[in-house]
């Protein structure tokens, strides 16, 4: 596969240093050495060189990993989605809602029912999903969708899978109504590798390029939001799937709930996040983004 070096896609800088090397040895086409880099200015880590856009796109174009139902079996995701739409709800109560990374649909169809106008973008179009919700196939570049179109755009464990997150981040503000609200989930680098997320989800790491390319910490997702024209209304806690495995379900559930107390006890000031969930508001910018 192609890949091509980039820049750090938070700060701009082309010093890095390497941080890992991955080797995939696979038959679905992600097969190659891959470097994981860290910026040295701004910590951010990245696969670095990268596939090309173009090179991304017919990969997942043949895989159907994500679309599989022993991928997340949907009856153990939807309590998730649910409790996913009631945090959106707190702060969109309907309006037009866009899933960028849609999947099999289960998110739109529960905001349909709950009164939203719902539209989808995914680079394929799952067997599963209900023929009447409107998805685009191909990438947001290319949606045609009008400037303020939406007043909710979701983006769940998809910003880490893309070449340039940063580009996304600002299709997704010129697609937002002014006072619209961007739904936000990636991995969180910090537990993503090593001790932490083993303690604390029962895995071990999960770093994988090419299909995870952006690892990001707070800051780094924070700072990144803030260049693209977004302020961070609220971090969250996006509960886990229920995993077939019970013991391994009681571990990931135990630590999620003392994740929810610690942000219950400071007031949402300072809790762990393994996974870096927040709904953020559209601001205006100055100039280009």
């Amino acid at each position: 596969m192609q890949q091509i070096a980039v820049n750090c896609y938070v700060c701009g800088s082309a010093k890095d240093r390497e941080f890992l090397q991955v080797v995939r040895r696979a038959d679905d086409g992600s097969e190659g050495n891959y470097r994981v880099a860290e910026c040295l200015v701004c910590g951010f880590w990245y696969a670095n060189p990268r596939p090309t856009s173009d090179a991304l796109i017919e990969l997942y174009r043949k895989s159907f990993a994500y679309f599989r139902d022993d991928y997340e079996p949907i009856s153990l995701e939807m309590p998730v989605l649910r409790g996913v739409l009631r945090d959106i709800q707190r702060f969109v109560p309907g309006g037009s809602l866009l899933e960028v990374g849609c999947g099999r649909g289960e998110l739109l169809e529960l905001a349909r029912k709950a009164g939203f106008k719902v539209y989808g973008c995914d680079l394929q179009r799952s067997p599963s999903l209900d023929a009447g919700i409107a998805v685009h196939l191909g990438d947001m570049d290319s949606s045609g969708f009008a400037d303020q179109s939406f007043d909710c755009i979701v983006m769940r464990n998809t910003l880490e899978h893309l070449f340039d997150p940063g580009k996304e981040l600002r299709i997704c503000h010129r697609l937002l109504k002014p006072a619209g609200f961007l739904y936000l989930k990636v991995p969180n680098g910090a537990y993503e590798h090593g001790w932490r997320c083993r303690a604390m989800l029962g895995k071990a790491h999960v770093f994988g390029p090419p299909w995870h390319l952006n690892y990001f910490t707070q800051a780094t997702l924070q700072r990144l939001l803030q260049q693209k024209g977004f302020a961070v209304a609220d971090w969250l806690i996006e509960s886990p799937t229920r995993h077939p495995r019970p013991i391994r379900n009681v571990i990931q559930h135990t630590s999620f709930g003392v994740f929810r107390a610690a942000r219950l006890l400071t007031f949402g000031t300072a809790f762990p996040k393994p996974l870096l969930t927040c709904i953020a508001r559209k601001v205006p910018v100055a100039g280009a983004l």
